[in-house]
């Protein structure tokens, strides 16, 4: 892997597993986030309206993912269905800090 090669960047936890988005992913995302009013009601993206605009922005978010090491796709184990999208940003030398998580609605009690 390349220095700016991110596509391999995974982590793991007992119930998830963060790693860079498939297209694929476009249907659960538009599904259970993109086309929800209540997912977006404090986000600074607007509810997605059809499946062809969700497969565009799919690309975005894959283009966007490539070149930031820390943007990751969130995936509960238990089914390895993408449930929020996750976006970390390198603050200073050492420090990380998130700076967007957006989950469908009902996966966090």
């Amino acid at each position: 892997m390349n220095e700016n090669d991110y596509s391999k960047i995974l982590i793991e936890t007992k119930d998830l597993i963060m790693k860079k988005g498939e297209f694929n992913d476009w249907k659960p995302l538009y599904r259970n986030i993109w086309s929800r009013d209540e997912s977006a009601k404090y986000m600074l993206w607007k509810v997605t309206k059809s499946e062809e605009e969700a497969k565009t922005r799919m690309t975005r978010t894959l283009d966007y993912q490539q070149k930031e090491k820390y943007a990751l796709q969130v995936y509960l184990k238990d089914g390895m269905e993408p449930n929020r999208i996750r976006c970390h940003a390198r603050t200073g030398t050492n420090d990380i800090r998130r700076n967007g998580d957006c989950h469908w609605p009902g996966v966090c009690r």
